[in-house]
């Protein structure tokens, strides 16, 4: 939204960090205030926890005012400015609370392996650095992740989206791309995206290394490379699950300072932190709060505490997570009719069309479901014993695993009854979270059940980085099998790159103009008229206009307010022309409605979803439901109700007539 050059994005990343940690700065003091301090511990401990804390909070506390001021549309530039330098005043005043050398020191390897790993992650946290200056082309980004805020933003509000399904999600994350895309570009949102990535690994090291100090950096190889092979341009996409996994290796860490003498603030820190994960991705009740509410429970009793007070700590810390995730609960109720939606939609249900697009994400997520008794009868008509079906959808559940690159998965579960039987460095709660994890595993289900899984990554690579280092230590190869280790994860990540860098056609040159940006966008282009279809749409539609797009599916390009349905529901021409049963009123009903503009995209007949849009991709996926979309109006209604204004390749942009 933002009409600074590119290279603005990088010095608004620097203020847009610094204002978050001025936030949590804030917020750290007033608990402090009103909890007590954690008791001084070691001194890499008092250098990480403000660090640590503030990302943690500030990130929450923009998220939710974000979320607050578009509730009451106030979503301008000129406000989130203020946001932003009401951050920065916070971070001036309380600067000398982040100790930034002894930050560093905390952090830098013991050690020529560690040095060896530090150099290894280094090489792979600048490629993502690098990776975050493309432009904006990933399926979700433009589904909802980034196409949602920039919608708000046009907007200037926060308002219900029957028409996409994803709008309709917890969307902590997605407020913090509304403030970036308030100020800059999607590069912006990339570059703070990578910030809260490179904020999850040093949780995992410092984690790591207050649980067992030789497993700090074999633990964040091990998180690296996995998050790279489940979904490989993760920390480059703006996405939900990096964030979402940020917030539990924060709680756990504060879980990890709870005493006797101080156990308030880091038990409120991490009912709060689970909060937030609640308020950035539904996995986060399945993956987050369950390792979460073990590890807090087994901290209190190693601690000498009594079950009443563990009990009294618990109630606190699901309050607070409760009392956090209330405001989606609340914009889903009043927006949808379901709190949880799409989940629970019987026993929610929604007016339509909410009901019908849950309904339909429920059939295809069915398809992903093994344990299906239609599914396992077909496929498993041979085995008799309910016990040996399941058996055999979670092994094919854990096959597809595999083949998606997911080691942790299998690796962490074979770790974790070694450090449970074995007594190792962490304590048994951790190594019960990692199986109670695993088991979670066994019986949820999803078409990205893979992806789903990945926010407990943090916990299952300091479970691996553990075990592993103790490992290690008890053989006489100590340092050669850690670097073996190394060189196979540091050659798995630069192959799994160097592919992915091939299919998309990217050399690794990082785009830090608008001119290579658009040459970049030029692969994704049927034709370039479709580029300046998009680039004249503001001199032919004025700002406040509502566009009806029929045929459209990721609008990220469109700079006026769109709708726009996903995969999941059908075309609101169809619909009317359906619930109307025929053209004629459908053109007064769109008027009710508020159109003033149509695009349609595609001659006649359904075309690839990304066609309307630069990016365009090469197939459609998922298939649109039959009857989606029929083609366009006929001409004798087009011409009767609306003007034509613009064309692109198969793209038209008709004015509505007045009625």
């Amino acid at each position: 939204m933002s009409s600074l050059p590119l290279w603005c994005d990088i010095p608004l990343f620097i203020l847009v960090f610094l204002c978050l940690l001025g936030y949590g700065n804030l917020i750290s003091h007033l608990l402090i205030r009103g909890l007590g301090s954690i008791p001084s511990g070691d001194p890499d401990s008092q250098a990480i926890l403000p660090f640590l804390g503030g990302i943690g909070l500030g990130s929450g506390f923009v998220s939710l005012l974000v979320l607050g001021i578009g509730a009451a549309g106030l979503l301008y530039r000129t406000v989130l400015i203020g946001v932003l330098i009401t951050g920065l005043i916070f971070y001036m005043r309380g600067r000398r609370d982040y100790p930034w050398q002894r930050l560093l020191e905390a952090l830098l390897p013991d050690g020529k392996v560690e040095v060896f790993f530090g150099l290894m992650a280094a090489t792979i946290f600048l490629f993502h650095l690098d990776g975050c200056f493309l432009p904006v082309t990933g399926q979700d980004e433009l589904t909802y992740h980034l196409t949602m805020p920039r919608q708000y933003l046009v907007a200037h509000r926060i308002y219900a989206t029957p028409n996409l399904l994803h709008g309709n999600f917890p969307y902590n994350a997605e407020m913090l791309y509304t403030f970036c895309l308030a100020l800059g570009s999607g590069v912006l949102c990339k570059l703070l995206h990578w910030f809260l990535f490179a904020s999850t690994c040093i949780g995992i090291l410092a984690y790591s290394r207050k649980l067992c100090r030789g497993a700090g950096y074999l633990s964040l190889l091990l998180y690296l490379v996995a998050v790279g092979m489940v979904y490989v341009r993760s920390p480059m996409e703006a996405g939900s699950d990096v964030p979402c996994a940020l917030y539990l290796i924060l709680g756990l860490y504060f879980i990890g300072c709870m005493t006797p003498e101080g156990w308030k603030f880091p038990a409120v820190m991490a009912g709060i932190l689970n909060g937030l994960a609640w308020g950035t991705k539904y996995v986060a009740p399945a993956f987050i709060t369950p390792p979460l509410i073990l590890c807090l429970v087994g901290r209190g009793l190693q601690q000498g505490f009594s079950i009443r007070q563990t009990a009294g700590i618990l109630a606190i810390f699901l309050l607070l997570t409760l009392g956090l995730f209330a405001p989606w609960v609340a914009k889903n109720a009043l927006c949808t009719g379901n709190p949880l939606y799409p989940m629970f939609s019987r026993l929610f249900p929604s007016p339509a069309p909410y009901d019908a697009i849950a309904a339909r994400l429920f059939l295809y997520e069915e398809g992903s479901n093994f344990y299906n008794p239609e599914w396992q009868k077909e496929q498993y008509s041979h085995l008799t014993s309910p016990l040996s079906r399941i058996y055999a959808g979670y092994r094919e559940k854990l096959k597809w695993s595999l083949n998606e690159g997911d080691y942790l998965l299998v690796l962490s579960l074979a770790l974790s009854m070694a450090g449970l039987v074995f007594a190792l460095p962490g304590g048994r709660p951790l190594f019960i979270a990692g199986l109670f994890v695993h088991l979670i595993f066994l019986f949820i289900y999803g078409a990205h059940i893979n992806r789903f899984f990945s926010v407990s990554y943090p916990l299952l690579a300091v479970i691996c980085g553990i075990v592993l280092d103790r490992f290690f230590a008890a053989q006489r190869a100590d340092a050669i099998l850690r670097v073996l280790v190394g060189v196979v994860l540091l050659g798995t990540a630069i192959n799994l790159q160097t592919r992915w860098c091939g299919l998309v056609g990217w050399n690794g040159i990082p785009l830090l103009t608008e001119a290579a940006q658009e040459q970049r966008l030029e692969r994704y282009q049927k034709d370039p008229s479709v580029k300046e279809f998009w680039k004249q749409l503001p001199e032919h539609v004025p700002e406040g206009a509502f566009i009806l797009g029929h045929g459209v599916r990721y609008p990220y390009s469109v700079p006026r307010r769109i709708y726009c349905v996903c995969d999941y529901e059908e075309e609101l021409l169809s619909q009317l022309k359906r619930e109307l049963e025929g053209w004629d009123g459908v053109a007064k009903r769109l008027h009710d409605m508020g159109f003033t503009h149509l695009i349609l995209a595609g001659n006649k007949a359904y075309r690839e979803p990304f066609l309307s849009n630069p990016l365009h991709s090469r197939q459609a996926w998922p298939p649109p439901a039959p009857g989606v979309y029929e083609g366009w109006p006929p001409d004798s209604w087009l011409e009767a109700h609306t003007r034509l204004i613009a064309t692109g390749h198969e793209l038209e942009l008709r004015e509505l007539n007045q009625p």
